[in-house]
This record gives C-alpha cells, sequence and structure tokens, in this order.
C-alpha cells in the first residue's frame, strides 16, 4: 500500500497532486458536488435527489424503486420540477 501510495504521488506531482488531510479532501469533495454514503447519500435519498441519475440503469429488469425513478425521469423530461 505504501508503494503504490508512493507511486500516484509521485506520478501526480507533475500535474500538481498534493497530498491532502482527511478534513481537506471532505471539503474539496463537498464543494465540488460529490456525495458521500452516509451524508448524503442514504435509504432516504432518491438517486435525482443526490444527482446521481446516469447512476441507474433504464435497461436492466425490474428493480427496487423503479417506479418511483421512471416517474421522476419522466416529470423532469416534462419540464415538471
Amino acid at each position: 500500500m505504501a508503494g503504490t501510495r508512493a507511486a500516484l504521488l509521485a506520478a501526480g506531482r507533475a500535474h500538481g497532486l498534493v497530498e491532502a488531510d482527511a478534513e481537506t479532501r471532505e471539503i474539496l469533495r463537498v464543494e465540488s458536488g460529490v456525495p458521500a454514503l452516509g451524508s448524503e447519500l442514504h435509504g432516504e435519498v432518491f438517486p435525482a435527489e443526490a444527482r446521481l441519475e446516469r447512476a441507474v440503469s433504464e435497461t436492466k429488469g425490474c428493480y427496487t424503486g423503479q417506479e418511483v425513478v421512471t416517474r421522476m425521469r419522466s416529470q423532469a423530461s416534462d419540464g415538471v420540477t
């Protein structure tokens, strides 16, 4: 693990990569709008609420919540919010 970390840091330095502590990474995650499991993502959040529509398959067979997701997509395409 340490070797992988060192290799990634060495390869990234030429592109401006710097090491950051957990608090800094959390601030950057929130500022960039990336949801995290346990923070913004939990069992009560729909994919559209977390801007994860692209993560839900439109071609997969039946799954829990499919009807709600389809309805939300339909309303969004109709301009309903």
